[in-house]
């Protein structure tokens, strides 16, 4: 939904496209990097201090990966036209050598990451699925493959029962991050088309990020969408007051701000 610091939250997730009237394109940019979808192929996968090796993850034997097989590449017919065939042979080679090495030892959740951001590279969302599903059970804690696999289902494999659940399981595993916020509330907007929903998850996002921008600006525009435009004020100046904004945000909010003055008749 990487080629991210791993953490970066305003880059976090597998590629989304978020609809542009729906927020502030300035300010979601923060949440919704493009994963390298262009046929230049994915970047390389970030990887967690202590996965990189086979560290067990969970206690007890490993269970066993009943998905497809990780060297098997499904891969979208008319995406591959634009792959470089040297590209397309590289990437296939590398998911052969990491099928290799999870056979020795299936424990490492930084190739299963990389396993399912080529897979989805490739459009080939039902191999990235089981890649995170298997992740969610070697690395339970780690909230962002359920929170990747939450934005899989949600907007590729059109699963919203079992997008909602994953969203809901990243933000029990890391509740001060902002992004799992975010994308929950997002997901609730252009998804479910439930703004009550997803203005809720917002304002629970604010409770434990207070200043964050993304979550400032989505309910801004979630509330100017829904045409409350006392509160889309309220938030859009809120949004300018923040430290932490590029001139291209505070031109976007100004904006915003002057179109809901007019919407007003002000």
């Amino acid at each position: 939904m990487l080629g991210i610091g791993f953490r970066n939250y305003r880059t976090l997730g597998i590629v989304t496209l978020v609809a542009a009237a729906a927020v502030i394109a300035a300010v979601v940019w923060r949440y919704y990097g493009k994963m390298p979808g262009a046929a230049d192929g994915p970047a390389d996968a970030p990887i967690d201090v202590g996965m990189a090796t086979g560290t067990p993850m969970i206690d007890g034997e490993t269970p066993n990966y009943l998905g497809v097989a990780v060297a098997t590449l499904n891969a979208d017919p008319d995406f591959l036209k634009q792959v470089p065939p040297e590209t397309d042979a590289k990437l296939r080679a590398e998911l052969a050598d990491i099928a290799h090495q999870l056979e020795k030892d299936p424990r490492v959740p930084a190739l299963w990451m990389r396993v399912a951001y080529i897979k989805h590279f490739y459009n080939d969302d039902a191999g990235a699925r089981d890649a995170y599903e298997y992740l969610n059970i070697i690395s339970p804690s780690d909230g962002l493959p359920f929170y990747n696999l939450a934005l899989l289902y949600g907007y590729y494999l059109k699963e919203p029962a079992k997008a909602e659940a994953k969203f809901q399981a990243a933000i029990d595993r890391d509740p001060n991050h902002a992004a799992y916020y975010y994308g929950f509330g997002a997901f609730y907007r252009e998804v479910v088309h439930n703004p009550g929903r997803a203005e809720e998850v917002l304002l629970a996002g604010l409770r434990v990020a207070s200043e964050d921008a993304g979550l400032v600006g989505g309910l801004a525009s979630l509330y100017e969408e829904q045409r409350e435009y006392a509160k889309a004020k309220k938030y859009y100046e809120t949004l300018l007051g923040l430290t932490d904004l590029s001139d291209a945000e505070r031109a976007a909010a100004r904006a915003a701000l002057e179109r809901i003055a007019k919407k007003q008749g002000n």
